[in-house]
């Protein structure tokens, strides 16, 4: 077939393609299996961010309830019972007719016990795994601050959160 003549304008005729090359099939694999990985890992990250979300969720929630619980005793706050309290308390046992130091010794049972199940601090035999703390602190001007720790989820590990209330019941 003669070359191309510039000056007449002539082309020879093109070739047509028909299918694919293999390495177009390869490399349009490649980019499938790139996005595909992606959208894998993030419905990962989005997943580990609802369920650490939920978490907080449960902390702001246990917070509440514990100033709630305080709001409900006004003599045991006013006589100390809220000013030191771990959520480690043990059961004193004095339902139902409780004096309001006992209640508040209650609420700081219950309370920590409830917040350590909520947040997966128990394991299925109920026993403490130590990666929820709960605490009440008495800060000396008539506030509290009411603490909830645990841990959230981060890429194979666990990552130490907390939520902090302070209150004035």
């Amino acid at each position: 077939m003669p070359l191309t003549n510039p000056a007449s304008g002539h082309r020879p005729p093109a070739r047509t393609q028909r299918g694919f090359t293999m390495i177009e099939v390869l490399v349009s694999l490649l980019v499938l299996g790139v996005g595909v990985l992606g959208v894998v890992s993030l419905q990962a990250v989005a997943a580990r961010s609802a369920y650490n979300s939920q978490l907080l969720t449960v902390a702001v929630q246990q917070a509440q309830a514990m100033a709630e619980r305080m709001r409900a005793n006004p003599v045991g706050v006013r006589e100390g019972g809220y000013d030191a309290i771990d959520g480690l308390e043990a059961d004193p046992g004095c339902l139902p007719g409780c004096s309001p130091l006992e209640m508040a010794a209650f609420d700081g049972f219950s309370w920590g016990r409830r917040t350590r199940r909520l947040l997966h601090g128990l394991d299925e035999a109920g026993q403490d795994r130590g990666t929820v703390k709960t605490t009440v602190t008495g800060n000396g001007d008539g506030t509290f601050t009411i603490r909830v720790q645990w841990n959230d989820l981060v890429e194979g590990a666990a990552e130490a959160s907390s939520y902090q209330l302070r209150i004035r019941p």
